[in-house]
């Protein structure tokens, strides 16, 4: 029988930090459906955005920017968006 996942604290802090980045994302879009034509996210991209763990893809010490709604530098000339 498989071990019931548990939860931590911190991966509570990183889906609340994930929900709000989509509820900021969902709001950008409605706000600019008029002339962008996208009046919300493709709802695979959506579900993509809320299952990634964005905080392991950053420098360690810069986890907490991971979930603000701007680029991230990630190293070698990259960004994460």
């Amino acid at each position: 029988m498989a071990k019931p996942k548990t939860v931590s604290p911190d991966d509570r802090l990183w889906e609340r930090a994930r929900r709000k980045l989509l509820t900021q994302i969902d709001a950008d879009f409605a706000a600019t459906g008029d002339y962008t034509g996208r009046a919300r996210v493709n709802p695979l991209i959506r579900l993509a955005m809320a299952r990634v763990p964005r905080h392991l893809f950053v420098p360690p010490g810069e986890e907490f920017l991971a979930y603000e709604d701007h680029a991230l530098a990630i190293g070698y000339g990259q960004t994460i968006s």
